[in-house]
């Protein structure tokens, strides 16, 4: 089985290069969507109860339910908030994708994908065979944010800072980049390109061993 990673910064393109893969039925592990999920979970609420307290009646909701909007807001000002909130997030994450290579495993899909946003090589090696890595232009890139629901300046300036960290991950000579500024046609040709060069091997694989399904 072969496992491609999406990855990128914020509103490079990620969602829309997904959507032409699912639309072609190949099956992906969308991290932010489980993610969001996990936010309905009764485990995970009960461990952002504990973990931000004093805030309780700010991050939920009169039916008990988690505020998205608020919790947003709270965790993305500021850095440690955000760090605990991926210790409770991101176990429960792994998990959730083992799990779903271990399905495509066992259903012998030949081709998956795992859109990893902030994906980095040195927390996840030999868990992919290759890496797609999308990419803009820096003002198109704010354009696209700042158009978002619930978003703002100061928000977007914390997690584009949050995120420059990784960059060096986005240019390693192992990754097939992808510019989303040149248009939905281009990244559709470009991934057709890409995926056809992978199936006739072209394309080097980045680990000689394929990923332990059965790891712990």
């Amino acid at each position: 089985m072969i496992i491609i990673v999406i990855t990128g910064q914020v509103a490079t393109g990620k969602s829309t290069l997904t959507k032409m893969i699912k639309y072609q039925k190949y099956r992906v592990f969308d991290a932010d969507e489980c993610a969001h999920k996990l936010l309905g979970n009764v485990e995970v609420k009960e461990e952002i109860k504990k973990c931000f307290k004093s805030k309780e009646k700010f991050l939920f909701d009169q039916n008990g339910k988690i505020d998205k909007r608020n919790l947003g807001a709270y965790v993305f000002s500021n850095t440690k908030r955000l760090k605990k909130l991926e210790l409770i997030l991101h176990p429960k994450i792994r998990k959730k994708q083992k799990l779903f290579l271990k399905n495509c495993s066992i259903n012998r899909d030949k081709v998956v994908f795992l859109d990893i946003p902030l994906f980095n090589e040195s927390l996840h090696r030999k868990t992919h065979d290759y890496i797609i890595s999308m990419y803009v232009n820096k003002n198109i890139q704010k354009q696209r944010i700042l158009r978002r629901k619930n978003m703002n300046q100061r928000k977007m300036s914390f997690i584009l800072k949050k995120q420059k960290k990784l960059k060096k991950v986005f240019y390693s000579k192992f990754v097939t980049r992808i510019n989303s500024g040149i248009g939905k046609n281009y990244v559709r040709k470009s991934f057709i390109s890409f995926i056809k060069k992978v199936k006739q091997k072209k394309i080097k694989r980045i680990w000689p061993m394929q990923y332990n399904l059965n790891e712990k």
